[in-house]
């Protein structure tokens, strides 16, 4: 199946041709994205296209293949901070979880907020500590919202046919 394509209006701009469509997805999105030509939005050649979000989908144009892909936010990715000189950090803890270590006068405390961070229903902080002391490692990992990863193209054959009235703007000649 295909793209359903809905012409709004046409604006000159210049010397360049704009124009105003909504599309309408179908019932079986092919990997690769959908076929969105030039000739489609009443254009010859399309130098630049914009496609509003919709429903926590979010799109990209392919200009090579001519064609619209579709992309959801994928989960969230865990950060490590590695922290090369303990010198200067004060620790506390337990034996159960990390040992308590001695450190010059002066030295600054450093605090998890892990699991008080917002939009996070549950975070880990790991304090790991190598038998000679050069290094320390503190990784902070939790749900969706730690850091933003890339898109995903949605699977070949999703059904998208709910994805209506998806606004497009096309400059062209």
């Amino acid at each position: 199946m295909a793209l359903s394509i809905t012409i709004k209006g046409h604006n000159v701009i210049g010397n360049r041709r704009q124009t105003i469509a909504t599309v309408d997805f179908d019932s079986s999105y092919p990997t690769g994205g959908e076929s969105l030509t030039a000739r489609n939005l009443a254009l010859g050649i399309i130098d630049m296209l914009q496609v509003e979000s919709k429903s926590g989908y979010i799109f990209d144009y392919d200009y090579t293949n001519n064609k619209l892909k579709v992309f959801y936010p994928r989960a969230a990715i865990a950060n490590t901070l590695a922290i090369a000189d303990h010198a200067a950090l004060a620790h506390s803890g337990t034996a159960a979880t990390t040992p308590a270590l001695a450190h010059e006068a002066g030295a600054t405390a450093v605090t998890s907020t892990a699991a008080t961070m917002p939009d996070h229903a549950a975070a880990a902080c790991t304090v790991t500590q190598p038998a000679d002391h050069a290094a320390m490692a503190h990784t902070i990992s939790g749900v969706a919202g730690v850091a933003a990863g890339a898109g995903e193209e949605v699977p070949d054959t999703t059904n998208l046919s709910a994805l209506t009235s998806v606004r497009v703007i096309a400059m062209g000649c």
